[in-house]
């Protein structure tokens, strides 16, 4: 008798936990009416993952597919190697540049030069910096561990995202409840410390 209270206690306490979580997700302007957590980079339906691109799907995957899913800390590029050789060739293609610019900038503050000149200038430390902040923002990207969505398929390939966007709209905690929903605890893992602060 006390094991059928306990186990009725647990039932109601369980169903009022999923009815709070779904009264958080309504509220989300993450979550659409047909109850979608979506992103810029991914969605999440009722029965199938789509990955994005520019805001429209170009693959579909059913949760059949999945294998798991984590949140943790780490990199969010998928090759993060190849991020860093990128950003590295950036950098390295400014720095081959400037001999040139102080060369420009040489003539013009000898007054040696004309409209077409000052134009180049421009458009040369334009294209330096250009180069140096997106060589710079890969590598970073490339090196600094940040909160990210890792999906593993049975196929045996992942798909990675970083939630840093998520995190920034204070939406991380939606996206937690929205999966603890929708996927068993044993195909969901999310790093300890942020259940601490899942709410």
């Amino acid at each position: 008798m006390i094991s059928k209270r306990k186990s009725n206690t647990h039932l109601k306490k369980t169903r009022k936990d999923k009815k709070s979580i779904l009264d958080l997700l309504s509220r989300s302007k993450f979550v659409d009416e047909n109850f979608h957590f979506s992103t810029s980079n991914f969605k999440f339906t009722e029965h199938d993952f789509h990955l994005l691109r520019s805001r429209f799907p170009y693959r579909t995957i059913p949760y059949y597919e999945i294998e798991s899913i984590e949140i943790v800390k780490g990199i969010g590029a998928n090759r993060p190697l190849m991020l860093s050789l990128f950003g590295l060739l950036l950098i390295l293609a400014a720095v081959y540049f400037f001999p040139a610019i102080q060369m420009v900038t040489g003539q013009i503050f000898n007054a040696d030069w004309d409209f077409d000149a000052l134009e180049l200038y421009y458009f040369m430390l334009i294209t330096f910096g250009f180069f140096i902040t997106l060589g710079l923002r890969a590598i970073w990207q490339a090196i600094v561990p940040t909160w990210i969505l890792k999906v593993y398929l049975k196929d045996h390939t992942k798909e990675v995202f970083a939630l840093t966007k998520i995190k920034r709209d204070k939406k991380l905690n939606e996206l937690m409840h929205f999966l603890m929903l929708k996927f068993k605890p044993d195909k969901l893992r999310i790093d300890r410390r942020l259940k601490k602060v899942l709410i």
